[in-house]
């Protein structure tokens, strides 16, 4: 629906030469602003996806192997960027101690936005690279 009011006014300012007679001026204006913050936005979340996938790659080619901590912090970060928040039951096998601490190290991460959990995992990986 605003593409096409977009598109129309557009329309209206090739053939009429102006737009500023338009009652819809306004209106074109913040399509305009609008699309402008939208297309920011799009550009900051891919330059942050590239920037996520690299640290993924990153994070298999360290020196040394992290601490079972930071293992968790990394699985738990990766999982809410990708997936989101948990939405599985937690292991019902209580000798499953591998199983349990991640989905408790993902259960903390419930709340966290897909884009914050990523620049966690960047920053992390950036400081393990470090």
């Amino acid at each position: 629906m605003l593409v096409k009011i977009f598109i129309t006014l557009t329309n209206y300012k090739a053939t009429k030469g102006t737009y500023k007679n338009c009652r819809l001026f306004y209106i074109f204006q913040q399509l305009n602003h609008y699309f402008t913050i939208i297309h920011k936005n799009e550009v900051i979340i891919m330059e942050l996806i590239t920037q996520f996938e690299e640290a993924v790659a990153g994070s298999k080619t360290l020196s040394q192997k992290p601490a079972n901590e930071i293992l968790l912090q990394l699985y738990s970060l990766y999982k809410q960027s990708t997936q989101g928040d948990v939405s599985a039951e937690a292991p019902s096998n209580p000798f499953d101690f591998v199983a349990k601490a991640k989905y408790n190290a993902w259960q903390e991460q419930k709340g966290k936005s897909k884009e914050t959990a990523m620049q966690g995992y960047i920053n992390l990986v950036a400081t393990l690279k470090a």
